[in-house]
């Protein structure tokens, strides 16, 4: 493998990782796959429409020259280089850029080692003899003996090795799975779903056409059938509800719904039933829809449920409340949840996992604050009693949904480069061009006087603040805390910030930064004025009977806590600037709501009915509110209640994992972060040592 060295620097295309003088140099992506573009073609120069074809799939809706301008220009910082007086990156005027930079390639070699063989991972089946009761008793010191050597050894651990990328198109493939001699994921290119499959050694795909509405859960292979399930994200996440469950005869075949059946977990058992999660029962039932067996139920919903390979445990993804934000976690269970209990307590948010065709070992992914690692976990046996977590992946890219190979000596899995760009709307162009730095950040909120902003790195989850410009950044929070929905104080010398990552919490934090103070924290009851700490206005939702609750105005300046009559059912809702009104809307309602705090009425419009009630933000005059819903933005005018189409997104993951907000700059621009991160497969080897 070929690593470029150009000095001080030297870079690696395969993980796009940069180096000055042997310490690691912070570089995006886009900025990365120019300088692997260049590098590609050292001494030559490369047009512009050639490099945006490597940084964009085919379908990116984007101001193309614009944000390669941008991407250059992080590429030039990075490197120390100038545009006026170039040393590694020229540009060829009207034409594009070359690299220039003395530049040698050195190609890496694996040193040949001979090493004894590893013992399989699968485990060969026993066989049988009979012994006589003096044979046994011979025995015994033996057994005994053995036993001792094998608790004196230290635990066998692994590592990942040889890593390689098995799939080339950068886009997200997510639910994947795979029968052992090939991979099979959904994936999103331009306005087409697809159901791809490609050897595991890489090569040509196949692709068949898939529905839009499949959900990036859960997919389950046995033989040549998979189970996936398709349906709309709000009825998924409803207790009660979930989604249809389908079967797709493999490599080819159609796709047929299991009738009467919903789900929001669905997987394959040993006998080619299916086990299914819904509203947290778990049960097991036949591809006709017959009810088999129901095994136990626990407090939350469970996702991404999987029996063991001798079927006498499960392994679900639960989070420890019912608002599915606080405490994610792998849960482990016999089969009656005789011994529910969190499989690794102290790795910290953790989901996804998967075990060896053999049981021995499982594999999962856990968030570390900045990104998601895999780790591993080898099963208990009587030599171990507590075997220890093992981190397998240390970056850079995330890591997420492993699968092991059929012989359990690989693990393939989406390696994924979360990263958005801060982007407003050009509404004479229709497009989105990067706004301030283009950055990836989100959560964006300018202080009263325009003087400051604060905004959270995405996807680290840090919140900072800068001037308008970009210049003065400070950053005022560090992982694992993850902050959401910043807003600034009336004085603009405190910021007001969520914790998302954890239980819930409310802090502020000076502009200067320093210690962060705690205010209050999300629980059943409603917050009250007098605990809040913050002065200015806030919506919240309170409980308001039996499985009802209802929207309330807290102003701690005031000292107040203001019920919102009719407001039971609201799934978004934001406050004006001034305080003065309300914009909510209910599911499926088909009405965007305005409720005047002067005259405590509800005022309604007509607005198109999704699935997705959509994202809510006021103009800076209040006189007209954006509501993003799926793949168009609209704007909504209060006076007229006249509705106008700003922007249609394409049919791509525009969003980003986590946070999902647009909003409004003082000049009036409509801002919102676009995914721009890629997401392919790739596959690693494990070894003992």
């Amino acid at each position: 493998m070929a690593v470029h060295r150009f000095p001080p620097f030297e870079f690696d295309p395969a993980t796009l990782q940069l180096w000055k003088n042997g310490h690691p140099v912070k570089l995006q992506r886009k900025p990365a796959l120019v300088l692997a573009a260049l590098l590609e073609n050292h001494g030559e120069p490369l047009a512009r429409p050639e490099i945006c074809a490597r940084l964009w799939p085919a379908g990116t809706f984007v101001d193309f020259e614009l944000s390669l301008n941008v991407a250059v220009k992080k590429l030039r910082d990075s490197l120390d280089d100038s545009a006026d007086q170039p040393q590694f990156i020229q540009t060829i005027a009207g034409q594009g850029y070359r690299f220039i930079g003395r530049c040698d390639s050195l190609f890496l070699a694996q040193p040949s080692v001979i090493e004894p063989p590893l013992p399989p991972l699968i485990s060969a089946a026993p066989r049988r003899f009979r012994f006589g009761s003096a044979a046994i008793l011979a025995l015994v010191p033996v057994f005994v003996a053995s036993a001792f050597m094998a608790t004196s050894k230290p635990p066998v651990s692994y590592r990942a090795a040889n890593f390689r990328q098995i799939t080339h198109s950068g886009t997200e493939k997510t639910p994947f799975a795979t029968d052992g001699e090939r991979i099979y994921f959904f994936e999103l290119r331009g306005d087409q779903t697809s159901l791809t499959q490609t050897s595991v050694n890489g090569g040509d795909e196949l692709r068949l056409p898939a529905s839009a509405s499949v959900l990036p859960y859960q997919a389950d292979v046995r033989g040549d059938q998979m189970v996936y399930l398709d349906g709309n994200w709000s009825e998924y996440f409803q207790a009660n509800i979930g989604a249809q469950v389908w079967i797709r005869h493999l490599p080819a075949g159609a796709a047929w719904q299991v009738p009467g059946v919903r789900c929001q977990s669905v997987s394959w058992t040993s006998e080619g039933q299916l086990l299914c999660t819904l509203g947290g029962r778990f049960e097991i039932v036949d591809i006709q829809g017959k009810l088999i067996k129901q095994l136990f139920s626990v407090k939350h919903l469970a996702f991404r449920a999987h029996l063991s390979p001798d079927q006498k445990r499960v392994r679900f993804d639960m989070s420890d409340d019912s608002s599915m934000r606080n405490g994610w976690g792998v849960w482990d269970a016999s089969i009656n949840a005789t011994d529910l209990h969190r499989l690794v307590p102290k790795v910290g948010n953790s989901c996804c996992g998967n075990w060896s065709n053999d049981g021995m070992l499982y594999v999962f992914e856990v968030w570390n604050g900045t990104r998601w690692d895999l780790w591993a976990l080898p099963q208990s046996s009587w030599f171990a009693r507590n075997p220890q977590a093992i981190q397998l992946t240390s970056g850079p890219l995330d890591a997420r949904y492993p699968r092991f190979s059929a012989d359990g000596s690989q693990v393939y899995f989406m390696g994924a480069d979360f990263r958005g760009e801060l982007s407003a709307v050009d509404e004479k162009t229709g497009e989105l061009v990067p706004y301030l730095t283009g950055d990836s950040i989100t959560q964006v909120d300018f202080s009263p006087d325009r003087k400051w902003i604060t905004y959270v790195a995405y996807p680290e989850g840090t919140l900072w603040r800068s001037r308008p410009d970009g210049t003065e950044r400070l950053q005022l929070t560090k992982a694992p805390l993850l902050a959401y929905s910043p807003r600034f104080s009336r004085d603009a010398r405190q910021i007001f910030f969520s914790d998302i990552a954890g239980k819930s919490e409310s802090y502020s934090v000076s502009i200067d930064g320093g210690e962060l103070k705690f205010l209050f924290k999300a629980t059943a009851e409603c917050v009250s004025p007098r605990d809040a700490h913050i002065d200015v206005p806030f919506l919240t939702w309170c409980p308001a009977g039996t499985d009802k609750d209802e929207i309330r105005l807290i102003d701690p300046a005031a000292g107040t806590s203001q019920s919102i009559p009719d407001s039971g059912g609201m799934q978004n809702a934001v406050l004006s600037p001034d305080g003065q009104a309300i914009a909510g809307i209910r599911e499926h309602s088909g009405k965007l709501r305005i409720f005047r705090l002067n005259s405590q009425r509800w005022t309604e419009m007509p607005i198109p009915i999704t699935d997705n009630p959509g994202v809510l933000a006021w103009s800076p005059q209040r006189d007209a509110v954006y509501l993003q819903q799926e793949r168009a933005i609209l704007r909504c005018w209060i006076k007229s209640k006249r509705t106008e189409v700003v922007l249609r997104l394409p049919r791509c993951p525009s969003s980003l994992w986590w946070s999902n907000r647009i909003s409004v700059s003082p000049e009036g621009k409509l801002l919102l972060t676009r995914q721009t991160g890629a997401g392919d497969v790739y596959a690693f080897d494990l070894q003992r040592h």
